[in-house]
């Protein structure tokens, strides 16, 4: 399907290394093949974004991150746009911001990335729970503030029937 030319952070050492990384279709199956050097190491899933998280535990496990969009601080995808995009590609999101519209930019997982936006599953996921609490209360004060008018005072809703009042007929 597709070739990815990319390069592998060892985390201890601050070295890199080049690496590809082969994004095909075997079958319903979908899968990612890494190839750094001469060894070769094969990731299957129901999609690219399943293949590419186990990708991602199998590399920081051996200390080390791969440079793609998809590892990076500010990325996230939702399940509409991984049934969408086949899991290949994320949005980049920021804080107070939902995903959505023109606002968000996507793109493609396996993109390069910047070394110093990479960053490990585990502080991908808090940055991602601390977005999603970013914009969590302000929609909660907007749904309050849209809803105030209505609480605590009797207000009609429908117009009365009949002749209108100010027009003198009754």
């Amino acid at each position: 399907m597709a070739s990815y030319r990319l390069e592998l952070l060892e985390t201890a050492s601050g070295a890199r290394r080049r690496c590809e990384v082969e994004a095909r279709l075997d079958g319903s199956d979908r899968l990612l093949t890494l190839r750094p050097g001469l060894e070769v190491r094969e990731f299957r899933g129901y999609d690219f974004e399943d293949a590419l998280q186990q990708l991602r535990r199998s590399i920081e496990k051996d200390g080390g991150l791969l440079l793609c969009n998809r590892f990076r601080v500010d990325a996230f995808t939702s399940s509409m746009l991984r049934q969408a995009s086949d899991g290949l590609t994320c949005y980049l999101v920021q804080p107070g911001r939902p995903v959505g519209g023109r606002s968000t930019p996507l793109v493609a997982c396996l993109d390069p990335a910047p070394a110093a936006l990479v960053v490990s599953e585990e502080a991908a996921r808090r940055h991602v729970e601390q977005w999603q609490r970013s914009f969590d209360r302000p929609l909660a004060r907007l749904r309050l503030r849209l809803l105030r008018p209505w609480t605590g005072r009797r207000r009609r809703l429908v117009a009365p029937r009949g002749p209108s009042p100010r027009r003198g007929r009754r």
